[in-house]
């Protein structure tokens, strides 16, 4: 089984990654001359890597990574509430939009929020529940959260409640910083990096929304209110590096993804991901290891969570076979009561899952949009990256026109396989400086 990648990190260096125990070897003039020469004496150093060579690394190199992953229980431990379908931004690539610019769904009114409470009540039992407010853009019912908060707080129930909001920070106002405070809000923020033309984070009079965003930030890191940032790179921004430097120099926890398909179609364009891009992001992304090297050295501190949470996989050998909990104790609620597994489908009827009035659902595992295991994706299994991608999101896939247990199109496995080479470099060069 071909799990193994070899990186190229210097002209007297490489690097051997073993994806079924999560190993990383360095292969020097000095480690292992016969190796060394192989691979210095190829162009593509791939080329090395038959049975013979997997077999060998294979009986030197450390056991499988263990795989941590419990059996997902069913839960309704996280709620995602779409709030608003309204939004005051037009950001292109949203996947909270249809084709034709809008969401299907509607509004929540105080009716449906006792509703839903109503259901909590009966269907769980002493459960910790996280409700997230989401959209469109939720603070255009700021009206709704509140009363579900004060609503929630009246009640007399063995469940504990939390919340938390996803939002574009751009009307966040002294009222509800004060409630965010008050109630413990957790609070994500998108912001796509500083603004340029490839920021499309904009209202709908075309004005850049990144002044204001930023005033929300400052306002939130005077208080002490503790958020994260969510950023958004699409197909056609160069500025990868200058975009990662931005977000690092406003020291909050962040994480930043590429612009991927959805059922929003019309931003297709800012997705398309190919040869050229994989190249810029590459020169890019070793900029910016530049740096992070540096970061180690200094021991100055790293904001980028997924680099951080990279490391860790990488520390500990941690083994995952779900990419996440969705259908099982992650979902999304509408407010007529349909429930989908992601937010990334809600604007797909034929996705829904049920109504929330007959949750648990039986025969879940039948429909082809929920996350299988990646031991269940035969041709993943093969890749030397498996146990970083743990098979990937099944919300993307069927926005791809494919199967949770069929693998992401070639050209969405290229872009995150970057990633992976990227974070496996950085590992490298934190272990050096301990």
């Amino acid at each position: 089984m071909n799990t193994i990648k070899i990186l190229r990190v210097s002209s007297d260096k490489f690097l051997l990654f073993h994806g079924r125990s999560l190993s990383i070897h360095e292969i020097t003039r000095e480690s292992s001359l016969e190796l060394f020469t192989k691979l210095s004496e190829r162009n593509n150093i791939e080329d090395i890597v038959d049975k013979d060579f997997c077999d060998y690394i294979n009986s030197i190199t450390a056991n499988m990574a263990e795989d941590s992953s419990q059996p997902i229980p069913r839960k309704l431990r996280t709620l995602v509430l779409p709030i608003s379908a309204g939004c005051n931004l037009t950001c292109p690539y949203c996947f909270a939009k249809t084709n034709h610019g809008n969401a299907i769904y509607s509004d929540y009114t105080s009716i449906d929020i006792d509703r839903l409470l109503e259901i909590l009540e009966i269907k769980c039992n002493n459960e910790d529940i996280t409700i997230v407010f989401f959209g469109g853009e939720p603070l255009m019912r700021f009206d709704i959260i509140k009363y579900t908060v004060e609503r929630i707080r009246k009640m007399k129930t063995n469940n504990k409640f939390h919340f938390s909001i996803t939002t574009n920070g751009t009307l966040i106002n002294d009222k509800i910083l004060t409630f965010f405070k008050e109630n413990e809000m957790s609070i994500l923020l998108s912001i796509d990096g500083f603004e340029n033309e490839y920021n499309y984070r904009k209202y709908k009079n075309g004005k850049s929304s990144v002044p204001r965003v930023l005033k929300s930030i400052n306002k939130l890191k005077s208080l002490h209110i503790p958020f994260e940032i969510r950023a958004t790179i699409t197909s056609d921004n160069p500025l990868v590096y200058e975009t990662f430097m931005f977000l690092e120099s406003l020291q909050i926890p962040y994480l930043l993804a590429f612009a991927y398909a959805s059922e929003n179609t019309t931003h297709k364009d800012l997705a398309q991901f190919g040869p050229a891009s994989y190249d810029q992001i590459r020169t890019e992304l070793d900029k910016l290891l530049v740096y992070y090297n540096n970061c180690f050295l200094t021991k100055q501190p790293i904001y980028n969570k997924y680099l951080q949470q990279s490391l860790t996989v990488l520390e500990n050998r941690i083994g995952q076979n779900y990419e996440c909990s969705a259908a099982f104790m992650y979902h999304t609620v509408l407010s007529d009561g349909t429930m989908f597994s992601c937010p990334h489908l809600m604007n797909q009827r034929e996705c829904a899952l049920g109504k929330i009035s007959d949750w648990p659902f039986k025969n879940i595992e039948d429909h082809d949009f929920i996350p299988v295991g990646v031991d269940k994706i035969e041709e993943c299994m093969s890749c030397w990256a498996h146990q970083l991608c743990h098979g990937g999101c099944a919300s993307q896939k069927h926005s791809m026109g494919r199967k949770s247990n069929q693998p992401y199109l070639p050209e969405k496995c290229e872009l995150d396989k970057i990633m992976y080479e990227f974070v496996i470099k950085a590992y490298y060069e934190y272990c050096q400086l301990r």
